[in-house]
């Protein structure tokens, strides 16, 4: 849903990285599926589409560091968005914070919580806390049209980082 919500007019870079997922996918703990490359939706769909087998444990904190590799040295803004149930991811904020320090002020990190655990959301919540900019949403909300298209604005549409009018006197 969120890759046909996102306008097909904007031009921009992405990528896909997958990690929780079960040894039939990867022996690896995190795989670059799609990207880094200019955005379409149908590569994306590819990329979302080549993951089969979910399962294992979820090692956010290498899915991050690896991001913050694959981010690296790229100008202007950052978006990262994790989609994940956030269990079993104590070491996830601060890899959350670490990736920001790499990344700096442009990068925010966007979390979507799927599932009912309430430790888990505390935890996707801490990670986009980490990054300093960024939300915590659940996956739930977003199931509603309007809802995932508030979200992509906000995600794609909305810049991050200081307010070209600091001061916010309209000048």
């Amino acid at each position: 849903g969120l890759n046909q919500s996102i306008p097909s007019y904007l031009d921009f870079n992405g990528g896909l990285r997958s990690f929780g997922h079960s040894a039939k996918q990867s022996s690896k703990q995190t795989d670059m599926v799609y990207g880094m490359t200019s955005y379409t939706k149908a590569g994306l769909k590819q990329g979302i589409d080549s993951v089969k087998y979910a399962g294992g444990n979820s090692p956010l904190s290498a899915a991050l560091m690896a991001a913050a590799d694959d981010l690296k040295g790229v100008k202007g803004s950052t978006a990262i968005i994790v989609v994940s149930d956030g269990k079993q991811m104590k070491d996830a904020p601060a890899a959350a914070a670490k990736l920001k320090e790499a990344l700096g002020p442009n990068a925010c990190i966007y979390t979507v919580h799927v599932g009912e655990s309430a430790e888990g959301m505390k935890t996707m919540q801490k990670v986009a806390e980490a990054g300093g900019c960024g939300t915590a949403e659940r996956a739930e909300n977003l199931t509603a049209r309007e809802n995932l298209v508030g979200y992509v604005k906000n995600v794609f549409l909305t810049p991050s980082g200081p307010c070209p009018d600091g001061d916010r006197d309209g000048v």
